[in-house]
């Protein structure tokens, strides 16, 4: 169960970090 939770919070982690990159941001959150 605990394995889950954790896959999921990539997912979501992976999520963010496209969404930021969509909105002009890199991974690491600086601007380009």
């Amino acid at each position: 169960m605990q394995k889950i939770v954790i896959i999921g919070a990539g997912i979501a982690s992976l999520t963010a970090a496209e969404a930021l990159r969509q909105n002009g941001f890199d991974v690491s959150g600086q601007l380009k």
